[in-house]
Parts: structure tokens; sequence; C-alpha cells
């Protein structure tokens, strides 16, 4: 597959509670990756990589995949000359690459990113 699906964000308010639902159900646990988001630690083999995000601002619900480019601001412009919008971005991240948020023609919202 050319552009598999990279990792996850499950979006919420507390990030404390959502932890523990996921943590009782599934057994995942987290390690610190900065002050709005954890990573999951699910000790399965294979998958995507995941995180828990608190952004402290709208949206708070949701889960976000990413799907892998090899360029985000190409990738922008395919999105919006196939119907599609950027909703977020392209924004740098901390530790290299680029992410953006898009919406699809049918309102559904999704992640690419270079990294």
């Amino acid at each position: 597959m050319s552009n598999p699906v990279l990792r996850f964000d499950i979006g919420c308010k507390n990030r404390d509670a959502t932890e523990k639902f996921y943590t009782d159900v599934f057994g995942w646990q987290f390690d610190d990756n900065g002050p709005y988001s954890r990573s999951i630690v699910s000790g399965a083999e294979g998958g995507a990589d995941g995180s828990v995000t608190a952004l402290g601002h709208e949206p708070h619900q949701y889960v976000m995949i990413y799907i892998k480019v090899e360029d985000v601001a190409a990738s922008i412009d395919s999105i919006a000359k196939n119907g599609g919008e950027t909703v977020i971005g392209p924004v740098p991240l901390p530790t290299g690459g680029t992410f953006a948020w898009i919406r699809d023609p049918g309102g559904n919202m999704i992640g690419v990113t270079d990294v």
C-alpha cells in the first residue's frame, strides 16, 4: 500500500478518565508525549501507533486517523482539486515533518502526515 494509515489520535476532555477506560478495557498503557498527548503502548505487534490527546479547546471528542503521504502540501492541493478542504495546516511537528487535517467531500475529517 502506498499510503498506509500511520497513526491515530483519540481526542478527549479528560485524559486521565479516557486513559483509564482504555487501560481497563484493552490493557493499554500510556507514555507521556508532552503537554497535550500521551502515546498509547498497546503491547501488540504491528498496527498503527496512537495517542490520547486533550487539546484544551474544540474539538474535544474525536478520532483522527493519519495517512502517510510523501508531501503534505502536494496532498493538500490534490485534496482541494478533488472536492476536499483543508481544516488545519500544514503544521510543522516539533519532532520534524508536517501534518494537516482535511475534510473529504462527505464531511469526514482525516489527517495527512509525511512522518
